[in-house]
């Protein structure tokens, strides 16, 4: 996402100064650190006042939409990496606009049959953070489309830890595919790094693992239909 934010800045006819922020939810994530993150952006933006505000991912959008008023007040907002988003999400902000994460399950499902005629399970692989949480939520909401050929297995990295969900996978039999959508932290707090994670996922898995996201068909993963951070961005 910043790769794209940043090509594009830099092509601009005026120079674009930019102020990052990382929340860095993934590894931390309760309402005491979030009081201290406002605190913290209410001290500082009171002194830098920026013309533009842009938000990716979905913590850090809800965190924004929380605190607009109080931080960024009449400052525009553009988003990006938004999953399961509704309209809802920002009904009554004003100067507001943005890129969707929409991703295609039904389309890389469709692939895994193509690929797999004889499938008729799919292991889902997330875990419990807000973007593997939304991720599992769109792909419910399709699920009715697709039964009774396919059932749908979900394993959560909440309650496995990553060798632990080694060893499911490892007992699937060819009549499985793994769709993984998010694998950021285990059941024991572990923080997963992509390479690491990616490629034991694919070397326990006997069967096909399919992705959503660009930047995870690696590391013996089988891609699919897959979104873009940097084109978002």
């Amino acid at each position: 996402v910043m790769q794209g934010i940043e090509e594009v800045f830099a092509a601009a006819p005026i120079e674009v100064e930019t102020h990052f922020e990382y929340i860095d939810t993934k590894r931390v994530h309760d309402q005491s650190y979030l009081a201290q993150l406002f605190e913290l952006y209410r001290y500082k933006y009171t002194r830098i006042r920026p013309d533009l505000l842009l938000v990716s991912d979905n913590d850090a959008f809800d965190f924004v939409l929380k605190h607009r008023s109080a931080l960024f007040p009449d400052i525009p907002l553009v988003f990006d990496g938004i999953n399961d988003f509704e309209d809802r999400q920002i009904a009554g902000q004003k100067n507001i606009t943005g890129v969707v994460e929409a991703v295609d399950y039904l389309a890389n499902l469709e692939f895994a049959r193509r690929i797999r005629p004889e499938l008729k399970r799919v292991v889902v692989v997330s875990d419990l953070t807000s973007t593997g949480l939304a991720h599992v939520e769109a792909l419910r909401k399709l699920e009715s489309r697709l039964q009774p050929q396919l059932q749908f297995i979900y394993l959560s990295f909440g309650s496995l830890s990553l060798s632990e969900m080694q060893e499911k996978l490892r007992a699937l039999g060819p009549e499985s595919i793994v769709l993984l959508l998010a694998h950021f932290a285990d059941r024991t707090g572990r923080i997963l790094g992509t390479r690491e994670s990616l490629s034991r996922i694919a070397a326990a898995s006997k069967v096909p693992v399919l992705v959503t996201i660009e930047y995870r068909a690696n590391y013996g993963i089988l891609g699919g239909r897959v979104v873009s951070g940097k084109e978002q961005g």
